[in-house]
């Protein structure tokens, strides 16, 4: 297996992938311990704001796992094949990024080939606060009801947009 990260191969044989993020509340729920999960529709709230300082951050080379990108091209063709419209959607970060990932540029690259709407909110000014985030990677309970509805907003006006014409 061709992968980006050493222990991508464990996680794939021990069935565990699809719940990575979720491993600690999954060990604590089995625990008993006592959590406050708010869970909706597959999304867990992160409660809490981040209090570090606005990250610079740049990215290295690395090459792409080959099974990743299988996957996301195996979507592409399903949605094709079955005219469902596809959008792709590259979420806030508590971040200024120097550069641009190896990971953003494929995905940019398939959604140029394959006329897909990319809707990028990378270094996006509106989200350059740090009371959104729950950390520097993944937004809080509230900037996740914001960039809900930001994206929903987006998302119907480009759906109206092209039933017009």
């Amino acid at each position: 297996m061709d992968q980006a990260f050493k222990f991508e191969k464990y996680k794939y044989i021990s069935s565990v992938y699809p719940y990575n993020s979720l491993l600690a509340r999954i060990v604590m729920g089995n625990l008993n311990v006592q959590t406050k999960d708010v869970s909706e529709n597959g999304f867990t709230a992160q409660p809490g704001i981040w209090d570090g300082e606005l990250e610079r951050d740049s990215f290295g080379i690395y090459e792409l796992d080959c099974n990743k990108k299988a996957a996301l091209i195996s979507l592409v063709e399903h949605c094709k094949a079955n005219d469902i419209q596809l959008y792709m959607v590259y979420s806030p970060s508590y971040k200024k990024y120097l550069n641009v990932s190896p990971s953003h540029k494929y995905i940019e690259e398939i959604c140029k080939r394959e006329n897909i709407e990319f809707i990028s909110f990378r270094n996006s000014a509106s989200y350059m606060d740090n009371e959104l985030f729950h950390d520097p990677d993944h937004l809080n309970d509230i900037g996740a009801a914001i960039f809900s509805k930001d994206l929903s907003h987006i998302l119907k006006e480009k759906i109206i947009l092209k039933n017009k014409y």
